[in-house]
């Protein structure tokens, strides 16, 4: 029996980036959001998915965020474990903020000996990142970069950056949902 497999949203990037903030924002627009990391288990899924393959269905979220932190292996794995169930990757959507503010929101001396020392450590794992991207022989769809906090303050480049993932979308919508999961107290824009 044929599987059916919904295209699937990855979604990834930096911590304090603003990605959980997007998965929420995504489930709000209707779209099926899952755990966090239940899919990226292949011991644990093996057994649930080649059931579902027996039944004809796909039983993963729509979206899937990995785990922020980017381990080395990270993107790869999950680029990998899609591949292998055979999804169909409607986009890649990596959340970025600038730089220094990415440090800042970091940097914590009981993990960093210096931010200096968190610098390097961001720079290597984004371009690990980039790296991984670059190799896979996947169709990952469209890869959108969003930065974070802009994202939250700005519908219209929330909308025009979303666009090639979420072709339904109309402005307004995006006006409404943003004004409804954006709480400015609680954004860190530094």
């Amino acid at each position: 029996m044929e599987m059916k497999h919904p295209e699937k949203i990855l979604i990834t990037g930096m911590m304090h980036t603003g990605s959980t903030l997007l998965v929420r924002i995504l489930e709000e627009l209707g779209y099926d959001i899952g755990g966090e990391t239940e899919w990226l288990n292949p011991r644990e899924n093996r057994s649930l998915l080649a059931r579902s393959r027996e039944a004809g269905y796909d039983p993963s979220p729509q979206v899937i965020k990995y785990p922020h932190q980017l381990k080395k292996k990270g993107i790869r794995s999950l680029i990998h474990f899609a591949q292998n169930n055979e999804w169909r990757i409607r986009g890649l959507i990596i959340t970025t903020r600038r730089f220094p503010d990415l440090v800042k929101a970091t940097y914590h001396p009981k993990y960093h000996k210096s931010s200096q020392d968190c610098e390097k450590l961001i720079l290597a794992r984004q371009g690990d990142l980039m790296q991984s991207i670059a190799d896979s022989d996947y169709a990952c769809g469209p890869v959108v970069f969003l930065n974070f906090p802009r994202y939250t303050r700005d519908p219209d480049y929330f909308y025009g950056r979303m666009r090639p993932v979420l072709d339904f979308l109309d402005i307004e919508t995006i006006h409404n949902v943003l004004k409804k999961h954006v709480d400015a107290s609680k954004v860190h824009y530094g």
